[in-house]
């Protein structure tokens, strides 16, 4: 067995060392490197980023809007904490129970871009929770470009 180890070792060492580059290459999220998020609506701080900002417009705007269905586009960026970029379509609210608006294409229909900056471990609570709406914004690539 020793033999072995000792004719072979060195294939092993390869071995262990390609595989060590590939899981960490393909399985980890790299510090300042962005993610293409694949389901946005699972990441609790994307939903409450997304009731931050229509809370916002309501405010704002004196009505109500929901998301347009099939429209909600997120990614994530590790940098001090995790940094996400969200895009979106909303339309106004009226009196539809479900939880997003079927495809519209109409006047009133809009793209919302924004930033969530998610820092929980800070003491300052307005410091741990950053919800940034970027005005001027027209498309999900120029969001995700912010």
């Amino acid at each position: 067995m020793v033999d072995v180890l000792r004719r072979n070792g060195w294939r092993c060492l390869v071995l262990i060392t390609v595989s060590v580059v590939y899981l960490s290459s393909c399985c980890a999220t790299m510090t300042g490197g962005k993610l293409q998020l694949k389901n946005p609506y699972k990441y609790k701080e994307i939903t409450d980023g997304m009731t931050v900002i229509l809370e916002r417009m309501k405010v704002n705007e004196g009505r109500a809007y929901k998301v347009v269905c099939n429209t909600l586009k997120a990614s994530s960026q590790v940098v001090q904490g995790t940094l996400y970029r969200v895009a979106m379509k909303v339309a106004p609210e009226g009196n539809d129970p479900a939880a997003c608006i079927g495809g519209m294409t109409g006047k009133d229909e809009r793209f919302v871009c924004f930033t969530i900056w998610s820092r929980p471990w800070l003491l300052d609570a307005n410091s741990q929770f950053i919800v940034e709406e970027k005005p001027n914004i027209s498309e999900t690539k120029d969001c995700f470009n912010v």
